[in-house]
């Protein structure tokens, strides 16, 4: 079997040395033995509480590389798949305290995918809809004998079921790891002489048609079926995607280079361990030392509590800071940020977010060329024209939102099912004895709903799937047409609907020395390139200066492989790669830092001829010293051309093994109230600013019960090499021996929905007599594809509440311990005898935190939500892509004049419809009633907003002046504001904008699952909360918000609720400083809008990220470029002809004269010019009123 051009793939690998049966191993394994009669979800998970034993001898447990565990996902069955792992590994033992030559040594194969006799499942296979348990992985002493076994497995590193089946040894003992019981070396071991062992781990494929690295399936033939053309396709673009992961170790050796650089030959993984010395001496595995615990809304804000403590950073924005850093939010590490929008979006990392669905959007490509005119692109570069496609896009978003709705409905209905189908399979296999419930009148029910739902989508002619189809087509046909006509090319596009967030579950940080390294290889949790070698690579010899006397140079030597003498791989053959094992069992003797004082005697020997040295001799023990500095730096050089070094994971001196894999706790959860209705959201958050944040009220009901909840969570040490890559050297030089880990309570939130995660398999037919375990197809149709993969969770019939949609409350750790891949538990928190403090993060913090092992909780809707915000139209439909007329979310505008001391209103075509004037002279705020310019037109009556607005803010002029003053300086632009002469005149437009904004769950709201609960749909009060929503924050340097009005109602205006210097007594009870909305699952509110167009408003309410709306800047520019903008001049007496009123270069507009609608006295200039020879002192004179109006003005925007 052996290629010259094969390529050596380098993994990691960890030996633990025992020198007695441990028994307190933690098993985490999923527990695939039929206890129930059916394999359940409750029955498969694994729990905290299981212990296995680890014999005595020397165990090893090899990593595959990351491109062998990452998943895909097939486009057709949305089916995940995982590559082929390795099946045939070869462990090669070398006793290397005998000398160099004839050494001990013995050899074993793993067929990873053989079936063996063990009762205790480790393997899932799904075949002929039938589940079929089996214990795979066979051991095998080698002997020239060998016959391979036929296996119909397929091993990967993700087993079904079983995410962790790899990376835990006792799952994958004889597939990915070893077990030497040394008893063939019982003499030593049970003496107390000593002995140094070394292992060589090779893996490759019986089967190089499953080779990654092997052949490209063929996808250009004709003679292949569509089947088998999809297959092909996805094996390609795997095996391309994995050869990508690798690189190749650049040289001028052609043979293993091919089209970009990706060769077509087999590949083997190795690896190997030396200088594993048993004595008396040996240790724990489990590292000592204190660990220290932090607890926060994610990994970064974790780690920056830890660094806050650290380093005695005790000011409360410290922390927030720190986070900001870590994310990338300051332009460097000295300026100070713009602290409310660090806040922000520091409270937004506390979420994850969920995609729902797409919806619609009409892009514009401009053809034309850059150098025309901006005005004739603009008259050009808009829907305006196009009001079909503008309405059928609606139409499309409006159908393709609800089909996105009716997706996640269904999901939930699925789930709903499975939950009803799983109590039912418990009650008829534990032969539960309650009050009986008709599983098959509720799941009828449920049926029929899904069916409904199903319905809607899917029936012919009038499917909702249908009708999204017709509409896109249609629209394409429209813009198709559009085209040819214009050279501003149209297309339509989708895009992601407006995301969910979903609340991070609480993040546990370790560090501290008891947690020891986690910069190996099988803990990266980057990408990283390996660089992989071929057999003419290896190393084959060492070189070496021999030192002679000071006067003459050091004499080269080599030390060749055949200076070593292992005879048992010359037993090797068959289907084995026999040369490229030898070469790499050869290369770790060579690089064996044990053996460096039999290469040191070997060496002195070669320039010693027919002399004896003594191995013992301080001489050749020194120079043994420098061989292993030479070994140490073979691992990090290319000393020559035809050497590469191997990755310096993959040939590694024995250190006990810890690699922490898991984190394994138990928490108790309380409530702080018995029911949703009683948290009080609202009843203290009337005076909270809406930069504060806020947990629930510091009241528990004296009655309320904690639940307990366990769970295992993989570690990530991800967040130190994110803190490496992103904090200044002042903090992370601190970090350089520090041991870092972090991962969440994964599971908690499901937990207290009465969902579980983990293992979750097809349903059974679990009344059938055979003993197969066949799927209920018919079933698993009910509940979809995915209803089953999340679990349900009843509890115990006696259980009391166990549901809590709206989580608030604290958390105790009652148990908290890392597991390593071994099973091995080092027990960082036990409720009784503990002495660890946890730290939470200031997000976290309460006032009234009881014990050390609490942890708050602030108020977290559990399942994804969204704050859902929608322009309105002139008819209040939601507005999907801003156009023209009836796509308009600009209801007008309102734009104060300085000068005249009034405010102009405009409609939203941007034509004035009236001028509201102030009487400056009177000491209560009264309105003029002056006569108005002839350009002002009337309302139209579906102006219906406008209208309400209009009548009652007349009297309230100043203060909307006042307001918006305030506002805009404010903004970030204010300097630029400032500077331009116009705004000495007249003001930033007032945009008047409708808007409605829902509170919106992803699916269906979860129901309460407890036994007693399966016939009613008790969400838990969830939909009937009230959360607080804050509109606009003045802090927020880019929020332009004024205030607004609620629904239809215009007598009263809510101003931003922290703007400062505005007294809303003396302006009387129409202006009030806005308090928290009222804001319910599903249920709507209105709010009109006055704000700077230019800006945004902000939504805020802690339960969710905050929102920033803003209006289109296009659609803002085009519309403001046709408003007029008139000052009134009156009286003066002039010439009759137009007045020439010198305006400043600054106010950048053009301008007329426009008299008052009963003057009509001007002469032309040819009149003038006839007249010339009049004296100018006797010249026909008039008083005039009129208006000096500005148009086409260069607006702020």
């Amino acid at each position: 079997m052996s290629n010259n051009s094969s390529v050596l793939v380098p993994i990691h690998m960890e030996a633990l040395v025992l020198k007695k049966d441990k028994e307190d191993c933690l098993d985490l394994r999923p527990n695939f033995n039929n206890t129930g009669g059916v394999f359940l979800q409750d029955e498969l998970q694994p729990k905290i509480k299981n212990k296995t034993r680890l014999e005595k001898g020397i165990h090893l447990h090899w990593s595959l590389p990351k491109a062998l565990r990452h998943s895909f996902v097939t486009n057709k069955t949305n089916e995940t798949r995982f590559p082929i792992a390795p099946n045939r590994w070869m462990i090669t033992r070398i006793r290397t305290d005998k000398g160099v030559k004839n050494m001990p040594s013995r050899i074993w194969i793993i067929e990873s995918d053989a079936i063996n006799s063990n009762n205790t499942p480790n393997w899932l296979l799904v075949k002929d809809n039938k589940l079929d348990f089996k214990n795979i992985g066979k051991k095998t002493e080698w002997d020239a004998g060998f016959n391979e076994s036929s296996s119909e497995v397929t091993v990967s590193a993700v087993g079904v079921g079983n995410p962790f089946f790899s990376s835990f040894y006792h799952s994958c003992k004889n597939i990915f790891g070893f077990h030497d019981d040394l008893k063939d070396l019982d003499d030593v071991i049970n003496s107390k002489e000593k002995c140094t062992l070394t292992y060589v781990v090779t893996g490759w494929y019986s089967d190089n048609n499953e080779d990654p690295l092997g052949n490209i399936p063929d996808t250009t033939s004709s003679n292949i079926t569509e089947n088998e053309y999809i297959e092909r396709k996805r094996i390609k673009e795997e095996r391309e995607w994995i050869r990508k992961q690798w690189a190749i170790k650049q040289d001028d050796d052609q043979s293993i280079k091919s089209k970009n650089n990706i060769p077509d030959f087999p590949s083997i993984y190795h690896s190997s361990i030396q200088s594993i010395r048993w004595d008396n001496k040996i240790k724990t595995a489990i590292p000592k030392g204190d660990i220290q615990v932090y607890a926060g809304n994610s990994s970064v804000e974790s780690l920056s509590a830890q660094i806050a403590r650290t380093f005695n950073f005790n000011k409360p924005e410290d922390e927030e800071l720190i986070s900001a850093l870590q994310y990338q939010l300051l332009e460097d590490y000295y300026t100070y940020p713009d602290w409310e929008r660090i806040k922000s979006e520091n409270h937004k990392r506390g979420f994850s977010p969920r995609n729902r669905g797409i919806t619609w959007e009409i892009s514009k490509q401009d053809t034309r060329e850059p150098s025309l005119d901006n005005t004739k692109k603009q008259s050009q570069n808009s829907l305006q024209d196009e009001p079909t496609i503008l309405e059928n896009l609606k139409r499309l978003n409006h159908k393709q939102i609800q089909y996105n709705s009716l997706k996640e409905e269904l999901e939930s209905l699925h789930h709903q099912y499975y939950c009803l189908w799983y109590k039912e399979a418990c009650t008829f296999i534990y032969e539960l004895d309650f009050q009986k419930i008709d599983y098959e009148d509720l799941k009828i029910k449920i049926t029929n709903k899904i069916k409904q739902k199903t319905d809607e989508i899917n029936s012919k002619p009038d499917g909702i799937k249908k009708e999204i189809s017709d509409l896109v087509k249609s629209i394409k046909n429209k813009i198709d047409e559009s085209n040819k006509k214009s050279d501003i090319k149209l297309e339509l596009k989708e895009k992601l609907e407006d995301r969910f967030w979903e609340p991070n579950e609480p993040v546990l940080l370790l560090c501290g020395q008891g947690i020891r390294n986690t910069e190996i290889q099988h803990f990266q949790s980057a990408d990283l390139k390996i660089n992989y070698r071929n057999k003419s690579q290896v190393l084959d010899k060492l070189s070496l200066n021999m030192p002679t006397s000071s006067n003459e140079a050091p004499e080269l030597v080599e030390i060749l492989k055949t200076s070593f003498t292992i005879l048992q791989l010359d037993t090797l053959k068959g289907k084995v790669p026999v040369e490229e094992i030898k070469a790499l069992v050869y290369e770790t003797v060579l690089l064996d830092h044990s053996l460096s004082v039999d290469i040191s005697k070997i060496a002195y020997e070669m320039v010693t001829p027919g002399g004896q040295i003594d191995k013992d001799s301080a001489t050749v023990k020194e120079f043994a010293q420098q061989i292993i500095n030479i070994q140490s730096q073979l691992l990090l050089e290319n000393p020559h051309i035809d050497y590469k070094s191997p990755a310096s994971f993959s040939v590694r001196k024995w250190q006990q093994a810890w690699v922490p894999l898991f984190m394994a706790w138990e928490v108790k959860y309380t409530h702080n109230v018995s029911e949703i209705r009683d948290i009080g959201l609202l009843k203290d958050s009337y005076s909270r600013k809406p930069e504060d944040s806020f947990l629930f009220e510091k009241e528990t009901d004296a009655n309320n019960t904690s639940i307990t909840i366990e769970g295992i969570s993989p570690f990530s040490n991800s967040v130190l090499s994110n803190l490496k890559e992103t904090l200044p050297d002042e903090i992370t030089a601190n970090y350089d021996q520090e041991n870092v880990i972090a991962q969440s309570l994964s599971g908690l939130h499901k937990s207290l929905l009465m969902q579980k995660t983990g293992i979750q398999l097809p349903p059974i037919q679990y009344r059938s007599n055979s003993n197969e375990y066949k799927i209920d197809l018919e079933e698993m149709r009910r509940m979809g594809e995915n209803g089953y993969s999340i679990g349900c969770d009843p509890g115990d019939i006696e259980d009391g509440n166990l549901f809590y949609p709206l989580r608030g409350g604290t958390i105790e750790i009652t148990k908290l311990s890392i597991v390593d891949a071994f099973g091995q538990e080092k027990k960082v928190i036990l409720k009784d005898s503990n002495t660890t403090k946890i730290i939470c993060s200031r997000s976290l913090k309460d006032t009234e935190k009881p014990s050390d092992n609490f942890i708050p909780l602030p108020a977290r809707i559990l399942q994804p939500a969204r704050l859902q915000c929608n322009w309105l139209s002139v008819n209040n439909d939601p507005i999907y892509q801003e156009g023209e007329k009836s796509h308009n979310p600009v209801l007008g505008w309102l734009i104060p004049n300085y000068l005249d001391n009034s405010i102009m209103i405009y409609d939203r075509d941007g034509d004035g419809v009236d001028i509201l004037h102030v009487d400056k002279n009177s000491t209560k705020e009264k309105l003029l009633n002056l006569e108005l310019p002839p350009f002002i037109k009337n309302l139209s009556e579906d102006d219906t907003v406008l209208q309400k607005m209009l009548s009652t803010i007349q009297e309230h002029i100043s203060g909307i002046n006042q307001l918006a003053d305030k506002v805009y300086s404010n903004l970030t632009d204010v300097a630029e504001i400032k500077n331009n002469t116009s705004a000495l005149i007249y003001g930033q437009p007032i945009a008047v904008a409708c808007c409605s904004i829902s509170l919106e769950l992803l699916g269906l709201p979860a129901n309460n699952q407890r036994w007693d609960q399966s016939e009613k749909e008790n969400n838990g009060g969830i939909t009937s909360q009230e959360f607080p929503l804050y509109v606009g924050n003045y802090n927020i340097e880019n929020d332009g918000l004024l205030g607004y009005f609620i629904n239809d109602e215009y007598s009263t205006f809510y101003t931003t609720p922290n703007i400062k210097g505005f007294n809303h007594q003396k302006k009387g009870s129409f202006f009030k400083k806005s308090k928290p909305l009222k804001l319910s699952i599903d249920k709507e509110i209105k709010l009109t809008l006055l704000m700077d167009p230019t800006a945004g408003v902000h939504l805020a309410t802690d339960i969710l990220p905050t929102k920033c709306i803003q209006l289109s800047s296009y659609h803002v520019e085009q519309l403001l470029s046709k408003i007029d903008i008139s000052f009134m001049i009156a009286p003066f007496i002039g010439n009759k002809t137009a007045p020439g009123i010198p305006l400043p270069i600054s106010i950048n507009a053009d301008w007329k004269w426009c008299n008052k609608k009963d003057i009509n006295t001007l002469q032309n200039d040819e009149e003038i010019v006839q007249k010339r020879h009049i004296d100018p002192r006797f010249a026909p004179k008039q008083a005039y009123e009129g208006w000096i109006r500005l148009s086409n003005i260069k607006t702020k925007i």
